[in-house]
């Protein structure tokens, strides 16, 4: 903890300083909490979307570099490797849309009303 210090005689005089210097302090304190709190935000937040889609581009064109290495050493199980990697990264950067699968019932069974009518 923090040795033990001789607290200033606390007059009237000098209570109006000493107030100003707590709040000071205090002030200080918490921009400086404030300012440790944000940069504890900035590093736990996620990569934005489109530096994800970028950092994800620039792999797809090396994976296409190495590819056509493939292709010009006539390496059929690299180049299979590397084009399920390109279809896989591919996926990340243009998602397409999914299908709704149906319930039970199927997509074309009658609905019954909760309710009988009287």
């Amino acid at each position: 903890m923090f040795p033990r210090m001789k607290a200033p005689n606390f007059t009237h005089e000098n209570a109006a300083d000493m107030a100003r210097r707590a709040t000071i302090s205090r002030l200080e304190r918490i921009k400086r909490e404030k300012e440790e709190a944000q940069r504890a935000a900035r590093e736990a937040a996620p990569i934005a979307d489109d530096a994800r889609k970028n950092r994800t581009l620039k792999q797809l064109d090396l994976l296409d570099g190495l590819i056509d290495d493939a292709l010009a050493a006539k390496d059929a199980d690299k180049f299979l490797k590397l084009s399920a990697a390109k279809e896989r990264l591919w996926k990340l950067v243009s998602p397409t849309a999914g299908v709704l699968r149906p319930g039970k019932r199927g997509a074309g069974a009658a609905v019954r009303p909760s309710v009988q009518p009287t």
